[in-house]
Formats: C-alpha cells, structure tokens, sequence
C-alpha cells in the first residue's frame, strides 16, 4: 500500500515536472534511477490497448496478454523518458507461435521491437525493418532489455540480439509517448516490467 502510495507521488511530481514538450521528459530522473512499472500485483498506471479492451488479468504475479480476448496488450499512461533508458521487461510464451510487440519512443520518434520465438526485429513508425537478431523465447522466464540512446540495443537474458541507430526513424503523431506492450498472436505472461534511466 505505501509502495503505492509513493509511486503515486512520484508519478504526480514527474507529471507536473515534465508537463509542456516531450523534449522535457528525455530525463524525468536521474541517470541509474529504476522505475518499477509493473510488478505482478497490480496494473496501477496501465490503460487496455484499445477503447474496447480490457486490462489482462493478473495470475500467479503474471499479466496474461492474449491475443484473441480484449486483454491482448496494455499501455503505460504515465511518465515516460523519450531517449536515454533502458526498458526491462520479464516474460516468457504461453503458446508456440507467440508473437510479441513493445512500441517505445525514441526522442519525437517511435518504434517497436517485435519477437516471435526464435527472432527479435526492430522496425520504425513505417513499419521498415532497421535490425533483427536470434531470440529464442520458450515457456521459461526471460529478461528482454532494450536501450535507447545513442544506438538502440535488444538483449536477451544478457546476450546482444540486435542493434540499430536510432537516427533511422522519423518523427510522426500516430504512436502514443509512452510503453506499449501487445501479444499480436499467442499469448505472453508479463511478470515485470521497469524502466532505467541511463
């Protein structure tokens, strides 16, 4: 509960800080500072994908993404740096042929790395391909980490996958500014999700 609490202040004092361009929110914390998103007790700060969905219910500490129900992903709706972080996110496949999205900023930009299993991509705003990389995710946990800053970087459970140069996208207003993470086929169980300043 004052875990929550304190999140809440955070969050209220951030949003207040960085209210006006998106330029202002590149560091809403100092650099090595953790933000927890999401811990596998609650969904506090995440909205559904869609007006019509529905936030993913939680089991056993685990944020279940389907892609066939209205859970099939969630959006972060607080603060959110622009470059200059790193976002950690624990998961692992429920189902063979899982395919799973993160769309992330990168300064007025946006992005999204996709993984289905056995390969991880990086693809701009207009869907282009900028790198890809072997990335096997099964049934077990993984740590999937992607860096943003002055090259863009996807590791899985420490190992590089993939890397690019962030210079390759384009500003555009069809992304939100925040976190997005979406199963598009399957089924992906979240258990934690944090961002780290850098």
């Amino acid at each position: 509960m004052i875990r929550k609490m304190l999140l809440s202040i955070l969050l209220l004092v951030v949003t207040l800080s960085c209210a006006g361009s998106r330029k202002e929110t590149t560091s809403i914390l100092p650099a090595g500072e953790q933000l927890l998103l999401f811990d596998g007790s609650a969904l506090d700060f995440w909205q559904p994908l869609s007006a019509e969905g529905a936030l993913p219910a939680l089991q056993n500490g685990v944020a279940l993404l389907r892609a066939d129900s209205p859970a099939n992903g969630m959006v972060w709706f607080g603060p959110f740096p622009q470059t200059e972080y790193e976002v950690q996110v624990r998961v692992r496949f429920t189902e063979e042929r899982t395919v799973f999205r993160l769309l992330f900023p990168i300064g007025e930009a946006n992005a999204a790395a996709e993984f289905d299993g056995t390969e991880a991509r990086i693809f701009n705003e207009a869907g282009a391909l900028s790198a890809q990389g072997p990335c096997r995710i099964d049934a077990q946990a993984h740590l999937l980490e992607l860096a943003v800053g002055k090259r863009l970087a996807i590791r899985l459970d420490g190992q590089l996958v993939c890397e690019t140069a962030p210079t390759e996208f384009s500003p555009s207003e069809e992304f939100g500014t925040g976190l997005t993470l979406v199963a598009s086929k399957g089924s992906a169980a979240v258990s934690s999700v944090q961002v780290i300043f850098l």
